[in-house]
């Protein structure tokens, strides 16, 4: 199989596949037990901790464990939520959990306001000294986007957004951009940020949340006072200790991974770009993981299946929102309706070679011209 569909998931590493069965065959034990295996699993937790902090570059005391970037951004935007918010600002091209936990915002009676997207699909950043106001209590706004690639500029909104309000809590979704383009927390300057393991070659089930100020921070989720109470529930240590692994793995070779998928998005761009009518959304400042292409007047989903006749799968936009026909990401760019519906996203890893985007590209230009055969 080729797999080009790496934003919504990729390939666990076998070396972390390894810590994963390690930790729950061997070393299964509870990590909150009193007996000497509790306490030594605990302290694998916590020297995972300290790694990703030192990856990160912040500090220990601010990372939480959580059971997915899902929760992350719920426990982040709920647990922060107080009883005098009332205005809150994120974008129309954050991830649908994103997007929904501030839609949920609205139906409590927040007012929530959007800022602009440019048509190269990043924030607009004269539209956030515009929308953020001095009451506005919270803003999201996401690293790379996980449709398009497109990269923001987080600290220079946070900068303008926190000149406006030094109290706005910011919340930043990382989670396209971990392990795959070179950022620290300190140079952002975000309250919360956003992290998944599947996304970087670890396993499902596992996120991480960085909180700057966990004082003001409220658990969703109560129980026996794991991760010091702000995550209760039995850590996931199997889980969390192959995260690690797998960012240890990337974190070795983020430069040449940079390259290699770099190499292979730039090859799709020049061969799919002999396509009649096709609009490929790749700008400069752009995450070389990520390729959104679209056809006009053709769907997506035929082009898929179609693809799958040769064990070839892309994407057609977020996994977690690709039964829905609308794209509010493309449509807040400026995309017209007759290209949005012939979306396809190609997301790339160090795993995929050449070889296979170079036959995924002949057999997508062939899915294309049997379709407009037809039509």
């Amino acid at each position: 199989m080729i797999f080009l569909d790496n934003a919504s998931t990729t390939k666990m590493y076998e070396e972390s596949f390894e810590v994963l069965k390690h930790y729950s065959l061997i070393e299964y034990f509870n990590p909150s037990a009193l007996y000497s295996a509790g306490v030594n699993v605990h302290k694998e937790i916590e020297d995972a901790r300290s790694y990703f902090a030192n990856v990160l570059g912040c500090s220990e005391d601010n990372l939480i464990f959580t059971s997915s970037a899902s929760e992350s951004i719920n426990l982040a935007v709920m647990g922060s939520l107080q009883s005098n918010f009332k205005h809150v600002v994120t974008t129309e091209i954050e991830h649908s959990a994103m997007y929904n936990t501030f839609k949920n915002l609205k139906q409590k009676g927040i007012e929530v306001d959007y800022l602009k997207t440019n048509i190269n699909g990043s924030v607009d950043l004269e539209s956030v000294s515009k929308i953020i106001k001095p009451n506005t209590a919270m803003l999201s706004v996401m690293l790379v986007n996980n449709e398009t690639g497109a990269i923001n500029n987080v600290a220079e909104i946070v900068k303008i957004a926190k000149k406006i309000n030094p109290n706005i809590i910011v919340i930043c979704d990382c989670v396209q951009a971990f392990c795959k383009i070179d950022f620290k927390l300190a140079s952002l300057g975000v309250d919360f940020a956003i992290f998944s393991a599947h996304k970087v070659h670890g396993p499902k089930g596992v996120g991480l949340l960085y909180c700057k100020n966990l004082q003001k921070l409220k658990p969703q989720i109560l129980g026996g006072g794991q991760e010091k109470g702000y995550r209760n529930g039995t850590e996931n240590t199997g889980g969390i200790l192959a995260f690690k692994k797998s960012v240890e793995i990337m974190q070795q070779n983020i430069d040449n991974n940079y390259k290699k998928v770099t190499e292979l998005k730039n090859y799709c761009i020049q061969t799919l770009a002999s396509v009649e009518d096709i609009k490929i959304n790749s700008y400069e400042n752009y995450s070389p993981y990520i390729l959104n292409v679209c056809f006009k007047n053709i769907k997506a989903e035929v082009i898929l299946h179609m693809l799958e006749n040769y064990e070839i799968c892309v994407g057609n936009g977020s996994a977690c929102s690709s039964k829905h026909q609308d794209n509010r990401v493309l449509k807040a760019m400026g995309v017209s309706d007759d290209f949005v519906k012939g979306t396809i996203r190609i997301s790339f890893s160090e795993l995929n070679t050449m070889e296979e985007v170079e036959f995924a590209c002949v057999k997508i230009i062939e899915c294309v011209k049997k379709l407009r055969e037809i039509m």
